[in-house]
């Protein structure tokens, strides 16, 4: 029987997934939570929330604070190098929710910006329909819906786009490209849409806090 969902991003790499059963945010980070779009007392429920790693642009703890105090019995998936900071702020994270599934991801190389050392970075299944690398490529498989990163420091448009062929989900929700201007986006989406197309790919193209409605098996 179809399953419906329902998916808005809120700016750079947060995404909110909504079933029937159960509401996920993911990457709540500062651009997220200073762009204004999402309130979470808009929401009528959130089960769970994934942070794939501890960057400012994944993860705001003032951002997960006011989510927890909406939501106090709210589960947290997070690796487990952020839950020493959550649990001296007096937040449980509990990495057992069967709403998420985590893995470890390699963090992308920053070198030679940063040298060596990357944060550490899970890859988050989510509601058994969409997969969230957080900042990595090395993703093997993806469920119906793939979060591509399409832009940063670590990574390029041309590396997704090839990782996303090798995958081929049945959708692409575009991410990680706060950095982009407008024009460029919208420009990068339709050039998207149109290759992925001919793949019999699904490249969904968001505007950030407007939700887009997906029907799946």
């Amino acid at each position: 029987m179809p399953l419906q969902f329902k998916l808005t991003k809120y700016v750079h790499a947060c995404l909110l997934l909504e079933s029937e059963k159960a509401t996920v945010l993911i990457d709540p980070g500062q651009m997220s939570f200073e762009s204004g779009l999402f309130t979470a007392n808009s929401l009528q429920r959130l089960d769970a929330i994934a942070i794939t790693h501890e960057h400012f642009d994944h993860f705001y703890l003032p951002f997960v604070q006011q989510l927890v105090q909406w939501f106090p019995h709210v589960k947290i998936v997070s690796p487990s190098s952020l839950k020493a900071q959550l649990t001296a702020s007096g937040i449980h994270v509990d990495n057992s929710t069967q709403l998420i599934h985590a893995q470890h991801a390699q963090h992308e190389s920053m070198e030679p910006l940063s040298g060596g050392v990357t944060a550490d970075n899970i890859l988050v299944d989510v509601l058994g329909v969409l997969t969230h690398p957080g900042d990595s490529y090395q993703v093997d498989k993806s469920k119906a819906i793939f979060a591509l990163p399409l832009a940063g420091p670590w990574g390029s448009a041309i590396d997704g786009i090839k990782l996303s062929d090798k995958l081929h989900p049945k959708y692409i929700m575009p991410i990680h490209d706060w950095m982009w201007n407008d024009h460029w986006r919208i420009s990068m989406y339709e050039r998207c849409e149109v290759y992925f197309a001919g793949k019999g790919i699904s490249f969904l193209k968001p505007t950030d806090g407007q939700t887009i409605s997906l029907t799946l098996e």
